[in-house]
């Protein structure tokens, strides 16, 4: 026999010249003692890793094996996290463990997650997605194994150790008064005019646009309630809430806005009660036969619409920044464009403009300079 006892739970083997320790894990969920075992070359290392695993043990930092593996747990948690959870959010998890998490960690079971393996998958990751990216790959697994903690599959959550991504912050594509006033006035008459002018007049994020119900439309009070947004989770357009609680607002409509929706609820009419083919929608951005956009539609008409007419190239979300621009280059306080756009906080309006207005701020400086410089002083005044 080439393997024998020399101490309590280290066994050596004269053939290979390896140290066996053999670590007990206790009982698993059966009731049935578990045990897993490491090689080593040394009686001392063999001696140091048993000394860690007593010190472990006695923290309650030992687990028995488990029979799920990682990415099953995963799964259990979204299947659990879909009751309470928007159906994009589940959406977008789930597309992370089948195209991401489960070809890496295979069937890797729970306690064999430590923080080199997720520092590999984050090496790993981070040639092909972007840091904002790897951050939510990030906040799902350390979910994950937070809940295998629950579960007390595991005693620690080694992704507490993995420091985030630095997330390098893009400026935004915005366009300036005479540029919007000059897409609207490109838009008129077309399928796009009234999403257009929605987004820009008044804020509103893409979903909100699509979302938008002719119940929701108050013409006598002169306002538009935002309550619902339409989106896409894979092959799918769902109905859901606005964003956050602060996301559910009445705005006042202006003139310009009222007018497009007058003639856009007039269209409707014609619809209803002509001869063709029409389909009765509820929703006020629809195409010509009454069909309410798809999200992705609706992007790729105003993107073909600007490079067509060789406009700056900008996304229909970028519509939402020019409001917040231009409100606040005409003096609107941040706090009521905040209210304006639906952010949960003024924090969140200022961290995501403070580039923007810094720049209306120098212009806004420079003018005075310039205006002091050029004005002709009074002989009396010295």
């Amino acid at each position: 026999m080439a393997r024998k006892k020399i101490e309590k739970n280290i066994a050596y083997d004269t053939e290979r010249k390896l140290y066996y320790v053999t670590l007990n894990l206790g009982k698993n969920a059966d009731g049935k003692y578990e045990k897993k075992y490491q090689t080593v070359k040394s009686k001392r290392e063999a001696r140091q890793i048993l000394a860690a695993h007593k010190r472990e043990k006695e923290k309650g930092l030992v687990a028995p094996l488990s029979k799920d593996s990682f990415v099953s747990l995963i799964e259990q948690m979204i299947d659990l996290k879909a009751l309470q959870l928007q159906e994009t959010t589940i959406y977008a998890y789930r597309r992370m463990l089948k195209n991401h998490f489960i070809p890496f960690f295979k069937n890797d079971p729970v306690e064999s997650i430590n923080l080199q393996k997720l520092q590999q998958y984050k090496l790993l990751k981070s040639k092909t997605l972007s840091a904002n990216t790897i951050n939510k790959h990030f906040a799902l697994l350390h979910m994950a194994l937070q809940d295998a903690m629950r579960k007390q599959k595991i005693f620690q959550n080694v992704a507490d150790y993995i420091e985030p991504m630095k997330i390098e912050k893009k400026k935004i594509q915005y366009i300036n008064t005479e540029e919007a006033a000059a897409l609207c006035e490109s838009v008129k008459d077309t399928q796009l005019e009234l999403a257009v002018t929605l987004a820009i007049y008044l804020g509103l994020r893409r979903g909100e646009v699509l979302g938008l119900r002719w119940g929701d439309i108050d013409f006598d009070k002169g306002t538009v309630k935002i309550a619902n947004t339409r989106t896409k989770a894979g092959g799918s357009v769902i109905e859901k809430d606005p964003k956050t609680e602060k996301s559910k607002r009445t705005l006042q409509m202006c003139s310009a806005v009222i007018s497009v929706l007058k003639k856009a609820l007039e269209q409707k009419r014609e619809r209803e009660m002509g001869p063709y083919f029409h389909v009765k929608s509820d929703y006020v951005v629809v195409n010509a036969i009454g069909k309410p956009f798809s999200p992705n539609y609706l992007s790729d008409q105003f993107h073909e619409h600007v490079k067509s007419r060789g406009m700056k190239q900008i996304r229909f979300h970028d519509l939402r920044h020019a409001f917040a621009s231009i409100a606040y280059s005409a003096g609107v306080p941040v706090p009521a464009i905040s209210a304006a756009m639906g952010h949960s906080n003024m924090g969140t309006t200022l961290s995501i403009y403070t580039h923007e207005f810094d720049e209306i701020h120098e212009r806004s400086t420079k003018a005075v300079a310039e205006a002091l410089e050029n004005a002709s002083i009074p002989v009396n005044a010295c």
